[in-house]
């Protein structure tokens, strides 16, 4: 009974995987044992719905955290996509036929498996998968309200409520950077072993293979409406408003400019004084946080954004002082890092944007036929 106790206890603070479950019997022929089952297949079932929906989302349902009506919340959006999916779709409906949903999915549930890996080691919360696309959001399941901003400025408690809202800011949109900088090592070390996996396959009849693929990442930090949407039969914890949709639009752009990840002003601007060396903190980061220093590099074209003026992009070129080993065993303790991809970030990493393109195989843009202002939602080059 203490056992099941503890079991129960476990699922209500949303601990659904806890090794605490693997000791109730279900051999007991008596009531304990019957309830044990029980219990179990409670687990199995709450375990299985987390995967369906969100994992994060799940526990804070369990734990009773999570308000249901919408709110507005400070948070940092991360969108995703292969480059070129299309195609490599077609590829596979080419040369397995009937067999290409199995084979398609297998490729994408390997390639998501580890992005998802870094977003949650990060601290992120995957939104939702559209196709090849993922979207994650940075902060939504804090508890962080805004009601300080009411308050007069003359309150003593404004200015200190104000300074930990601007940190909880400031820690998503570094915990986004730093989740989608793995993603950079993760790609690496998935393409090593697609290219292993491909050539395994080679000899055989409709080989089986894994395609070499590029990504793009946009990251944007604002304020946006966060809560539970859609109907009676179907829900989702979602994020949305203008700050998701420019993020979206930054995942896009990362084609024309040559990039795999962009970030924002906004989100450069949260996070230039402490961690970007810049001309405002006279090119200084304090020793703290250099192990978190982010190198970018402002994109030189312009765009217009809708009650913000003109604005930059900036391309995230590395974390020179990333542990990647670190990061990673946080998930697993025996993780090891491949050698080969540790030229992807931290010190071995690249140092300029020229250098990114070089390692992944991007092309050299040419900015003067660049055009990032938006026409029906599509990035313009001039042709």
């Amino acid at each position: 009974m203490q056992k099941l106790t503890e079991a129960a206890e476990e699922i209500k603070n949303g601990n659904f995987d806890t090794p605490i479950f693997n000791e109730l019997s279900t051999k007991r022929k008596d009531e304990i044992g019957v309830l044990n089952q029980s219990t179990k297949d409670e687990r199995e079932f709450l375990d299985v719905f987390a995967k369906f929906t969100n994992k994060g989302v799940a526990k804070s349902i369990a734990r009773k955290e999570l308000d249901f009506d919408p709110h507005l919340k400070d948070i940092t959006i991360f969108f995703s996509d292969i480059r070129g999916f299309t195609a490599i779709g077609d590829g596979f409906k080419n040369r397995f036929e009937n067999d290409s949903p199995r084979e398609i999915i297998g490729f994408l549930n390997d390639y998501m498996s580890r992005m998802v890996n870094c977003i949650t080691l990060s601290h992120g919360n995957v939104d939702k998968f559209e196709g090849d696309a993922i979207m994650a959001v940075w902060g939504i399941l804090r508890e962080d309200s805004l009601d300080f901003e009411k308050l007069p400025d003359s309150a003593p408690e404004k200015a200190g409520l104000s300074a930990k809202h601007e940190a909880h800011k400031k820690e998503d949109a570094l915990n986004a950077i730093r989740g989608t900088i793995a993603m950079r090592y993760a790609l690496m070390k998935y393409n090593k072993d697609a290219a292993a996996f491909t050539k395994e396959h080679e000899n055989e009849a409709k080989a089986k293979y894994k395609p070499h693929i590029r990504i793009g990442c946009g990251l944007n930090s604002g304020r946006a409406t966060c809560g539970i949407m859609g109907s009676e039969d179907k829900m989702e914890y979602t994020a949305i408003g203008d700050a998701v949709n420019f993020a979206s639009r930054t995942e896009s752009s990362n084609k024309p400019c040559g990039t795999d990840i962009l970030i924002t002003e906004d989100t450069y601007n949260l996070l230039k004084d402490d961690f970007i060396k810049n001309k405002s903190n006279n090119f200084s980061i304090r020793e703290e946080n250099l192990e978190n220093e982010i190198v970018v590099e402002m994109i030189p074209v312009e765009f217009e954004v809708k009650g913000k003026g003109a604005q930059h992009f900036y391309g995230v070129v590395n974390m020179p002082g990333f542990d990647i080993q670190k990061f990673f065993q946080q998930g697993d303790a025996e993780f090891v890092p491949d050698e080969d991809c540790l030229k992807a970030v931290g010190p071995a990493g690249p140092k300029t944007m020229a250098q990114v393109r070089e390692l992944l195989g991007i092309p050299v843009p040419d900015f003067e036929k660049v055009n990032l202002n938006e026409e029906e939602n599509k990035i313009q080059i001039k042709k």
